[in-house]
């Protein structure tokens, strides 16, 4: 059994500056100071003192569990990356690969509209809610102007997929770089994602949109060599 003191007349309790943050004391009796909302309690070395802990970004307290919101701290991160040498080409108008200085690439024709496509499955962490931000990395085989028309479309692979399903394409116009065998990176963000959540398998087609007479002004081959599939912040 632990004995409560008794305070004498005219004794008083003091709470020392070191606990002064999270510790109050009234008419010899000690109790916590109100924090104003829900923090945690610790001991801050640097500053010597018990007090609160201040609640960062993504941290929430419902009751007395610490949660964590993934789709913020995980805003703008890669779910998947692809290169040319995992492509699965169509059975027509496909990418050709290819290498440049033994970096494989995949060569997109510039009067026939080719395509590439690569196959993933969407993290668990995933917050698909603004769209996927697609990045491709590519560079021209010989020009140094004009622009490419790239398209991206994506299919949630749960159907029959002995036949394609791809979303509607979103398409974006990348300038080559002034300087031939300088890598460009073009970026799109993709809303038409035909229904894909967290732990689908999915396939992402890549292709130029090489008869676009006016978007699609660079001569020669793109060479695609990376694709980096990102959720959007």
């Amino acid at each position: 059994m632990i004995a409560t003191p008794i305070l004498a007349a005219g004794d008083s309790v003091s709470i020392d500056p070191t606990a002064a943050d999270a510790l109050t004391a009234t008419d010899g009796a000690i109790s916590a100071a109100a924090a104003g909302a829900d923090k945690l309690l610790f001991w801050d070395d640097s500053a010597g003192k018990l007090t609160h802990l201040d609640l960062g970004t993504a941290l929430s307290i419902t009751g007395t569990t610490l949660n964590v919101d993934s789709s913020t701290y995980l805003a703008s991160k890669t779910l998947a990356r692809f290169t040319p040498r995992e492509n699965q080409p169509p059975a027509t108008a496909f990418a050709t690969l290819d290498t440049r200085n033994s970096i494989a690439v995949l060569d997109f024709d510039a009067a026939t509209d080719e395509a590439a496509i690569f196959s993933g499955v969407i993290p668990d962490y995933a917050n698909l809610s603004s769209g996927l931000k697609i990045r491709l990395a590519w560079m021209a085989t010989t020009a140094t102007s004009g622009n490419v028309r790239w398209g991206v479309q994506l299919e949630r692979c749960t159907t029959d997929l002995d036949a394609d399903s791809f979303d509607t394409a979103t398409l974006v116009t990348s300038a080559a770089n002034g300087t031939n065998g300088i890598v460009t990176i073009a970026e799109i963000t993709a809303t038409d994602l035909d229904s894909l959540a967290v732990g689908d398998t999915f396939r992402i087609k890549i292709y130029r949109d090489a008869d676009d007479a006016i978007e699609d002004t660079m001569t020669g081959d793109a060479e695609l060599i990376a694709v980096e599939v990102q959720q959007v912040a």
